[in-house]
């Protein structure tokens, strides 16, 4: 298990406080599957470092992260709060922080949460303080600062939209709208009545770019496979002999 200090935790609870208070209709226990709770208590601690899709699989069997049940929505949920705790990790308003090798407190620059190590962390829970030696410690966040994230932004989409950035890699780090979570929902929803709705058709129905990189990144292959498709369709319109 790892090890967090007092007044912290790790980036996957504060991922899921930040996702319960967003959506917190989809968080309702009513409508977790039994045995599913204690996975979300347990995850990045007993549950180790992979993503809630798989250690929900591997838990609670595929049929319960199946597209459209409730579960499939709240890993969805807590990857669009990942996003949102990237956004603010970028901007500096929240410290992702660690234990170095000297045993003191240090911090991962808030620069590199826009890089494929930023990523990597996110999804991980953990840095590496040695790669030779791959020796690791948990990355955590102070639970204060998650508290004031929740009251200071209710909406939660506004977190980091200050920041100024200037290249496509930080750009991405930026927060999602919980908008995009209903696009998805649409999508989906448009998708099981027409499986052959094209993306130019799909994007005119819902009243978003077609090239935007919300759509292109997420609403569009999220909504494929919550509507049970592959992630990618043919982009033109599809023949109908």
């Amino acid at each position: 298990m790892r090890f967090i200090p007092n007044g912290f935790e790790g980036l996957e609870q504060a991922i899921i406080r930040l996702a319960k208070a967003r959506d917190p209709e989809l968080w309702e226990e009513s409508t977790f599957v039994p045995g599913e709770a204690v996975v979300w208590v347990g995850f990045g601690a007993n549950y180790g470092t992979v993503q809630p899709d798989y250690v929900l699989g591997s838990v609670l069997g595929h049929d319960a992260i199946k597209p459209g049940s409730h579960t499939f929505w709240r890993v969805q949920s807590y990857w669009w709060a990942q996003q949102e705790l990237r956004g603010v990790l970028f901007s500096g308003k929240v410290l992702g922080e660690f234990i170095n090798e000297h045993g003191q407190l240090n911090h991962f620059r808030k620069e590199d949460w826009a890089t494929e190590d930023g990523d990597w962390v996110l999804a991980q829970g953990y840095v590496y303080l040695d790669p030779c030696s791959e020796r690791s410690t948990a990355v955590f966040v102070q639970s204060d600062s998650i508290d004031r994230l929740i009251c200071e932004v209710p909406a939660l989409d506004e977190a980091g939209g200050s920041v100024n950035v200037e290249n496509e890699a930080a750009a991405d780090a930026i927060p999602t709208s919980a908008e995009e979570l209903r696009l998805i929902k649409q999508l989906a929803q448009l998708l099981a009545s027409n499986p052959n709705l094209s993306k130019s058709e799909a994007a005119d129905a819902l009243g978003i770019g077609l090239r935007s990189r919300p759509f292109e990144l997420r609403v569009w292959p999220r909504g494929r496979l919550a509507a049970g498709l592959s992630e990618q369709g043919r982009a033109g319109r599809k023949s109908t002999r």
